[in-house]
């Protein structure tokens, strides 16, 4: 397949790219930026195209990892992680805390504020700040999945009372 050949697949589905980068991104720029990104790694590797296939999915599928590697990337751009000491849990948690230069607040006052919670709210909190998944932290404290959600709910709001509120305990959010 010519260059040619291959740009002309390419850009009949130019709008089919943009209207899914939109769908994707949620903002105009970013999404002309996926779309950019997305031709850009097309034309760079169309030597792994094959011919007898729709060149379509293809761009689809190279749309979606660049996108899914964009906001790896931004998550870990805007992010500090901080270690937290020992809990009674016997599990070393994990806070992940939004602008801490920014931020009045020290690790002891975060720590404090995480190990002052009742060891209901403590455990699943730390399971969550660790990066498990609601269904993941039902199954290794044996609880409902409701329970779970609730106590995490719960904890982040007390932590919300003790001042914590400036900080973002993050996580995918998606479960």
């Amino acid at each position: 397949m010519t260059l040619q050949e291959f740009s002309n697949r390419v850009y009949r589905n130019s709008e089919e790219m943009r209207q899914l980068s939109i769908k994707l991104t949620r903002n105009s720029a970013d999404a002309e930026d996926l779309v950019q990104q997305t031709f850009l790694r097309a034309y760079t590797y169309r030597h792994h195209y094959d011919p007898s296939a729709d060149v379509k999915y293809w761009l689809f599928r190279i749309m979606k990892n660049q996108f899914i590697n964009d906001f790896r990337y931004k998550v870990k751009r805007n992010t500090t992680l901080i270690s937290v000491e020992y809990l009674d849990t016997g599990a070393i948690g994990k806070l992940i805390v939004d602008n801490v230069a920014d931020s009045d607040l020290s690790i002891q006052d975060i720590y404090a504020a995480v190990n002052s919670l009742a060891p209901i709210y403590r455990s699943p909190l730390v399971y969550y700040i660790q990066g498990y998944k609601y269904s993941e932290i039902s199954e290794i404290l044996g609880l409902t999945l409701g329970t779970v959600k609730r106590r995490i709910f719960e904890a982040r709001k007390m932590l919300g009372k003790s001042g914590i509120d400036r900080c973002c305990l993050k996580k995918d959010k998606i479960q």
